[in-house]
């Protein structure tokens, strides 16, 4: 490419835009779209139309040991660790959610 070439390629590059009166209206609205756009495209974590078909703890336990297998027929061994901690963090939530619960309504019977 010859210098020449160059900068006729600078010299049709926009400098200075004629704007309109709305100009602001529409950067905001160009913006907006592309935040919802944006939006749009991040995956959600809970889905709102998804139902849990889970009834139990035990069901929930029952199915991270049947992933902590695959992991290990798969040599995923270094996820192992991982999945137990969160095992034994969910069995440590279920726990205090149920003493709550039984603390709960020992103190409706007693008052």
């Amino acid at each position: 490419m010859t210098p020449e070439e160059f900068l006729k390629i600078d010299e049709d590059i926009p400098t200075c835009e004629e704007l309109g009166e709305n100009w602001e209206a529409e950067l905001v609205a160009a913006r907006s779209a592309e935040v919802k756009d944006n939006e749009d495209d991040e995956p959600t974590l809970i889905d709102s139309e998804t139902l849990c078909t889970v009834s139990s703890h035990q069901e929930v336990t029952r199915m991270l040991e049947q992933v902590k297998l695959y992991m290990g027929q798969k040599d995923m061994f270094d996820l192992i660790p991982t999945l137990s901690s969160l095992q034994d963090q969910f069995e440590k939530k279920t726990v205090v959610l149920a003493c709550d619960q039984k603390q709960s309504t020992l103190d409706k019977f007693f008052n």
